[in-house]
């Protein structure tokens, strides 16, 4: 029976890895450029991942002080908590599962149970999600096999396959590439909905690819809710912003109205039942018995404020708001602002710690990546940036779209800049910002005369209903 077992989770994994190459392959039909930053981006993970497993499990003495003996890293430090949470989830991650990351740990404790128990599975996990992830990105793109101007998709990819937080925390069981794959699938559906919405005549083809683009954002809510519960709250807000742009550029605003108010209320029903105690802490605190737009305003910056606090008293040396010379009886935590949350997402700590930005009193291992990771981000702003300014007509054609990623690319910044002291978790909480704002680069893709998705459904998004 035990062979038996064995056997066939080498085929389950056996017949992943051949669904791995057939994606990739089909992403090399629509655009070899794609092809090869996307395989780049495979390789580099796997070579990665299983270099630091086998060292880590066979406690070779390359890094001794850095891993534990078993296949993790102390740098990865929620990984063994994740590998047990999967290992004790009842009914194959069926069953009640605790924790904010519970989407995560069903997903797999369901993995390994078909591949087999691991910690290196949750590397092959990963190397599954980026695949999709890819495969998202060019699915909804308009391809036309041409680097140039296919060059806003091939930044975008190129985001995900090598940012160094998502590659390395991609070697190990972590939620990251997890949470990247469900806000990108949230923006590809965002994507379908709102260029579907404003095509002619929603014919029969065009409303499954109109439903198909809704149900991507509904399950994206539902995965937040499961992962980061507070982001849903963002998703939805800057999808309501979106659906206000898409009402002003539409003909038929009624209709819309309409379509938009009950869209917007399955969101939130959705995410009030993925979310659920966490949803409903939430809303107790932030709406008072005597709701009202100024109280609301009040609670929700008090529970900001209390999860500021709660980052200040982390411990450690990378948290930006500790004070070592802190005087006996005095504060031992230093005023957090906007302003140096800004510093902390944006500028290398070798660059803000000698200006006195941030104060920092150890972390040595993490401040090379670290820097590393920032530097990474802040050229693909800069390069999302410079294809704004050049593609701005474009944009402009899908405009409802290009506000949800954009506004949510910011919202998420703001509350981390806000909120978020220490850098472990800064590192991981940036790519809430991070992903939408790459995938904002599709709404820069030059529509083609046949739709990416439907292919015999002509794209007609440039003309309003």
């Amino acid at each position: 029976m035990i062979v038996l077992a064995a056997g066939l989770r080498v085929v389950v994994a056996a017949l992943v890895g051949a669904a791995i190459f057939a994606v990739l392959r089909w992403i090399g039909h629509r655009s070899r450029a794609a092809y090869a930053i996307v395989v780049a981006g495979v390789l580099l993970r796997a070579a990665a991942g299983l270099m630091l497993f086998w060292i880590s499990y066979a406690n070779l003495a390359v890094g001794k002080s850095l891993h534990t003996g078993d296949g993790f890293w102390i740098l990865a430090s929620d990984a063994p908590a994740y590998f047990q949470a999967a290992i004790n989830a009842p009914e194959w991650g069926f069953g009640h599962v605790n924790g904010t990351a519970a989407a995560y740990v069903r997903v797999f404790a369901l993995w390994m149970h078909l591949v087999g128990t691991s910690p290196a599975a949750g590397l092959y996990l990963n190397l599954l999600m980026s695949v999709a992830t890819a495969a998202l990105v060019v699915a909804i793109a308009p391809v036309r096999n041409n680097w140039r101007e296919d060059m806003p998709m091939l930044v975008c990819l190129a985001a995900f396959s090598f940012n160094p937080t998502l590659v390395g925390h991609g070697t190990q069981p972590l939620k990251d590439t997890f949470m990247a794959l469900a806000v990108t699938l949230g923006c590809a559906g965002a994507y379908v909905w709102f260029k579907r919405l404003h095509s002619i005549s929603v014919l029969a083809a065009q409303s499954t690819t109109l439903w198909v683009g809704l149900g991507g954002v509904l399950a994206s809510v539902y995965l937040v809710t499961r992962i980061r519960p507070y982001f849903a709250f963002v998703e939805w807000g800057c999808f309501a912003l979106a659906s206000l742009a898409s009402l002003m550029v539409a003909r038929q605003r009624l209709r819309f109205f309409s379509v938009h108010a009950v869209t917007l209320a399955a969101l939130w029903g959705v995410m009030a039942y993925g979310g659920g105690p966490y949803y409903k802490e939430i809303m107790q605190r932030t709406l008072s018995a005597t709701a009202n737009p100024a109280a609301l305003f009040s609670n929700s910056a008090s529970l900001l404020r209390e999860s500021q606090a709660g980052f200040a008293r982390t411990a450690g040396g990378t948290n930006a708001a500790a004070l070592d010379d802190a005087i006996p009886g005095g504060p031992r935590f230093a005023e957090w602002s906007l302003g140096k949350g800004i510093v902390l997402m944006f500028v290398p700590i070798a660059v803000a710690r000698p200006l006195n930005w941030l104060r920092f009193s150890g972390g040595r291992g993490l401040l090379a990546f670290a820097d590393a990771d920032t530097l990474f981000v802040d050229l693909t702003v800069l390069m999302v940036l410079m294809l704004m300014v050049r593609r701005r007509s474009t944009a402009q054609r899908h405009l409802p779209y290009a506000v949800f990623a954009i506004l949510l690319a910011l919202a998420s910044a703001g509350l981390i800049a806000f909120v978020v002291t220490n850098l472990g978790a800064l590192l991981r909480l940036r790519l809430l910002f991070a992903v939408p704002l790459w995938m904002s680069a599709v709404a820069l893709m030059q529509p083609l005369a046949v739709d990416p998705v439907f292919r015999d459904v002509p794209s007609r998004h440039s003309q309003a209903v």
